[in-house]
């Protein structure tokens, strides 16, 4: 790259100095060369209140001032709007992106996107871009809804509204995320690592061959060509790490919280349909998500996205499981109520997708009975799965991978992933919503207690409580992370029940799973 050469010397002060380079580098090319066109968009119609496309007809519609705001504690309301795509947008990708100014995007924001009277897919924080056509001929033509909730606990200001189009330059995103990938896993290891000296060279190298201020856009093309395949002879396709994670989507969502049951019934549509439209973009995307009860209000409330998940289950990409009708507390409910939990929600997996779920999901529950394990072998349960004990201020249960005993002898085999950014100060906390980034991958195998015991860990990935679960950052830095780096573990996507069935395979002959910890905080034996 004509004026920017820098050329990798092996000190200190340079290789901070080149990680920094490097990310401004991204950064340039990012602002000049990503998004390549924009419209901006406006003519919307206002409704108050909680809609849904059934009582669009009776609503009453009026015309929202560019400049008028809408929100406050608690608020439904509903905007619409209808536009053509740009006949100079042909032959390209286009999004629409819901509010883009970014000081206008709060927590409490929220929208279900409906586009040509289909519930396309949510918009969040996390989710501001809707990805509208692969290959646009020009003059589309487009009818949006957009069914807006703003939230009563994080509610901080009202807000205006705004959307555009825009095209993005896909050669570009590649090399960002090519780029990206290893730069945030070199910042995993300490300066003098081995690891993050070779990635730090090796990048430095890639970025000397772009021509990011070259006047010719084809000089500029070329000189990306020729980074990603210095990037792919370097970096990418060197496994040498023996570790995997194994990965599953997934968007925990709590039924009773800190909203009302008429928002946790919208929170599970908006999420499961962004689910299935990030499938559409993604299709190596597996998904999986518990709680029957929430799965019953789609079918209620959003009929056509319950068909969609159904065909996605068929598909073999979405994953039913959890076996309960919610994810209860076990500590209060007699054994009676958890038996019915397990009966009427394994009912509803069976009845409704066809499959005779197997595994106990409660990564949200604050303490386990120790009935638990009989209850659940009696059920037909083999597998539990949680994180929450690592939620302790002060005590760090030893094993992450055992067979729990309960109170009668049954036994289940229980894995507590333990996913947790590499650089959380948080002790040993871990997490069943992390980012599918090199931090959280790297720093969940660092958290697992079972290495001499098993390489591979579960790790579940996406935003819950609305978030919608994983984003299109998330799913393009899996796609970098399993081409494989020498310097960071295998990962793939699996469905949990895969992995659980590949766990119990271990033989049961070492010294950690013949000892046995009485009175831990399971309140019953963990024999491993």
């Amino acid at each position: 790259m004509a004026g920017y050469e820098q050329f990798f010397k092996d000190k200190n002060s340079e290789r901070y100095m080149i990680y920094g380079r490097v990310d401004m580098m991204i950064k340039h090319v990012r602002e000049g060369h990503y998004v390549v066109d924009d419209e901006k968009l406006g003519d919307f119609y206002f409704t108050e209140g909680q809609q849904y496309n059934h009582t669009l007809k009776d609503a009453e519609w009026r015309k929202f001032g560019a400049d008028e705001r809408w929100g406050e504690k608690e608020y439904y309301c509903c905007f619409k709007h209808s536009f053509d795509i740009p006949e100079r947008f042909k032959g390209q990708n286009v999004y629409y992106q819901v509010m883009p100014v970014e000081r206008d995007w709060y927590h409490d924001t929220q929208f279900i996107v409906e586009v040509n009277g289909q519930i396309l897919q949510g918009s969040d924080l996390n989710h501001q871009d809707v990805k509208l056509l692969d290959c646009a001929e020009g003059n589309e033509h487009f009818d949006i809804v957009l069914y807006a909730y703003s939230d009563d606990y994080t509610f901080r200001t009202k807000k205006v509204m705004g959307a555009r189009l825009y095209v993005i330059d896909e050669m570009t995103k590649d090399l960002l995320y090519d780029l990206q990938a290893p730069l945030f896993t070199a910042n995993c290891y300490d300066f003098d690592d081995d690891q993050r000296v070779y990635i730090l060279k090796h990048l430095n190298e890639a970025v000397n061959l772009l021509e990011i201020d070259s006047p010719d856009e084809e000089v500029y093309k070329e000189s990306v060509k020729k980074c990603r395949a210095y990037l792919d002879k370097h970096i990418y396709g060197k496994q040498t790490c023996e570790a995997v994670a194994s990965c599953i989507g997934h968007t925990h969502i709590d039924v009773a919280w800190l909203w009302r049951i008429r928002q946790t019934r919208e929170k599970a549509g908006r999420s499961f349909a962004t689910v299935l439209k990030l499938m559409e973009e993604y299709p190596e995307y597996k998904f999986m998500s518990s709680q029957a009860q929430l799965y019953d209000f789609v079918k209620q409330d959003y009929p056509e996205v319950f068909e969609r998940i159904k065909q996605a289950v068929k598909d073999g990409k979405w994953e039913v499981e959890g076996s309960m009708w919610v994810e209860p507390d076990t500590n209060v409910p007699s054994g009676e109520s958890l038996v019915r939990q397990f009966l009427i929600g394994k009912r509803f997996f069976k009845e409704e997708f066809g499959v005779d779920t197997k595994i106990m999901w409660e990564p949200d529950t604050f303490g386990y009975s120790p009935v638990l394990p009989q209850i659940m072998k009696k059920s037909g349960v083999n597998y539990f799965m949680t994180t929450k004990l690592s939620w302790n201020e002060f005590n760090r249960v030893p094993y992450d991978t055992f067979m729990w005993r309960g109170i009668d002898g049954s036994e289940v085999l229980t894995h507590f992933s333990p996913s947790r950014p590499i650089d959380d100060k948080k002790g040993f906390q871990t997490t069943y919503s992390a980012d599918l980034h090199p931090h959280d991958i790297i720093g969940g195998w660092r958290r697992y207690s079972q290495k001499d015991l098993n390489k591979n860990y579960l790790c579940t990935f996406g935003f819950g409580d609305g978030g919608g679960g994983a984003t299109r950052d998330m799913l393009e830095y899996q796609r970098r992370i399993e081409k494989a780096s020498p310097v960071v573990l295998k990962q793939f996507l699996n469905h949990q029940s895969n992995f659980l069935n590949v766990l119990k395979k271990i033989p049961k002959t070492t010294d950690v799973f013949r000892h046995g910890l009485e009175n831990c905080i399971l309140n019953s034996t963990v024999q491993l």
